[in-house]
């Protein structure tokens, strides 16, 4: 029914948004994760975008200069780049099945090729970020010193989003019908039923049929 159409479409784009909204945050969010290296009142803090540092109670945060280098050398991190990498095909995977989604509720009915494409961008989408979780885990947290922050969880809270919208989107393309394309086939099916075998032929001998019965001589007759 249409009800169901614009119903699988809304929780669709409800979950995506929230997806991209908690991918940005852990992105932006400079406690990704928390180093603990205390030096008498001053602690320094690492994150994806910017580090920041607290001296005497005031916070100092800088942005990365040397962002997306793909160095291992000290104080240019390559997991790190390769987590942005990663963030940002994630979100921008996501924006375009959104695109895709509201391409088709916007149309008069739906079309599977796109449904299907995008359900399939939603499950590329939930690789990338499986893929940041795991190597979170054990590239960056299990093999150093660094420990969870608020954007770790909220990384986690993508992951969830994203594959609830997966699984949102593949049952729609498969479960949800469409009554507009059901009622066409519907109707071809009974004018194809109704339609005579030779048009063309039953046309023609009626009108053979009309040319050879009028006569106008002929003489009227009466019936008693």
């Amino acid at each position: 029914m249409r009800c169901c159409h614009i119903l699988g479409v809304s929780i669709i784009f409800i979950l995506s948004v929230a997806a991209v909204g908690l991918l940005v945050a852990s992105g932006v969010a400079y406690d990704v994760l928390i180093e603990d290296s205390v030096n008498g009142t001053s602690s320094s803090r690492v994150g994806l975008w910017r580090n920041c540092t607290t001296m005497n109670g005031i916070e100092i945060c800088s942005v990365d200069d040397n962002i997306l280098e793909f160095k291992s050398e000290p104080n240019m991190r390559r997991d790190k780049d390769i987590l942005i990498v990663m963030d940002i095909a994630a979100v921008a995977i996501i924006l375009i099945a959104i695109f895709l989604t509201l391409c088709g509720l916007a149309k008069s009915h739906r079309s599977k090729c796109v449904e299907i494409t995008a359900s399939l961008l939603f499950i590329l989408a939930t690789i990338c970020i499986l893929f940041m979780v795991v190597y979170l885990e054990v590239e960056m947290i299990k093999n150093s010193s660094f420990k969870r922050g608020w954007a770790v969880f909220t990384l986690y809270g993508g992951l969830a989003a994203t594959l609830l919208t997966s699984v949102e989107a593949i049952v729609y393309a498969l479960c949800c019908y469409d009554p507009y394309l059901e009622g066409i086939e519907k109707s071809d099916s009974l004018v194809l039923r109704s339609r005579p075998p030779n048009l063309e032929y039953n046309r023609s001998y009626n009108n053979n049929a009309m040319d050879t019965s009028y006569n106008p001589y002929a003489v009227p007759t009466k019936d008693y």
